[in-house]
């Protein structure tokens, strides 16, 4: 595998920025596995002056105030940033203010980063308009591999989501990013020093304190309820792809132990097949150049 540095990174994000556009870097992965730890060490090694408190925002309200505050080839860390640019939330009034100012400030050559856990659960303005430039996706402490977009004006699909979720469906059995679509290598990072990991939380708790004075009860109980829908998508697709190898009676007993009815977590299970069964005739169709059949009734 390809493996990058941060000062290869850093060349990346300098010259996106002297060609007159903004470097939005998106950090995903799991809870508490280090998303926070390698913005920090991106910002730091692009610029040492990275002021913690100045240049991070956790809220829609700390963003907006943040961008009227920015000097051009400006940083900006946005934590949780699902909490900022969550997609079922696009009408409302806060929101499309943040999407104006992203699509406003393109000149003004910012390096931004945005962490979050689930890379799906974005704003889909953000995530198909070409703005976000690197996906990094933490998988364990310390390492993340890295993801770009396809370029092609013409696709539908600029982070070839419906191909790489076919080809590495087995991803918990033996990770193969090199097979994906828009892989370009991977990078490994240490833990922040005491003195700046003390600097960071201290900011991140005053602003966690500011970001939850704004956050609108009924706009919480929403995100919450998607990220356990992506969550239980995913959890339904590692169940798929070992179906055949687990032991009789371990779905049933498992949908028990997670609350729900048998009959729900089997939905689940035979809706993700039907989406690689139907994956497999795209995939078919892209090796033999051919049309698919039409569906008959």
């Amino acid at each position: 595998m390809s493996r990058l540095s941060f000062h290869m990174l850093t060349q990346i994000i300098k010259k996106t920025q002297k060609s007159d556009q903004d470097a939005i870097f998106a950090i995903t992965g799991p809870t508490g596995i280090g998303k926070s730890v390698l913005s920090v060490w991106l910002h730091l090694k692009h610029n040492k002056g990275f002021n913690f408190l100045k240049d991070m925002a956790l809220s829609r309200e700390q963003v907006l105030k943040a961008l009227d505050n920015r000097k051009q080839f400006g940083n900006l860390s946005i934590d949780e940033a699902i909490n900022v640019l969550f997609k079922r939330d696009h009408m409302q009034r806060g929101q499309k203010e943040i999407l104006r100012v992203f699509d406003m400030i393109r000149k003004m050559n910012l390096f931004v980063t945005m962490q979050w856990p689930f890379f799906w659960a974005l704003d889909k303005h953000i995530l198909d308009s070409g703005r976000i430039r690197l996906w990094f996706y933490v998988d364990k402490r310390g390492h993340a591999y890295i993801f770009a977009p396809d370029k092609n004006p013409f696709t539908q699909d600029p982070w070839h989501r419906t191909f790489n979720e076919k080809v590495l469906k087995n991803w918990n059995q033996g990770i193969h990013p090199e097979k994906a679509r828009g892989y370009i290598g991977e990078i490994y990072f240490p833990d922040l020093p005491p003195d700046i990991k003390a600097k960071y939380l201290e900011a991140y708790n005053r602003l966690k304190v500011g970001a939850e004075r704004y956050e609108n009860p009924k706009d919480k109980q929403k995100r919450l309820k998607l990220e356990e829908k992506e969550i239980a998508k995913v959890e339904a697709s590692i169940l798929a792809s070992l179906k055949e190898k687990l032991p009789r009676g371990f779905i049933k007993q498992y949908a028990r132990d997670k609350g729900i009815h048998p009959n729900t977590l089997y939905d689940r299970i035979k809706a993700v097949q039907y989406e690689t069964r139907h994956t497999d005739d795209i995939l078919s169709v892209e090796r033999n150049g051919l049309k698919p059949h039409p569906k008959t009734d």
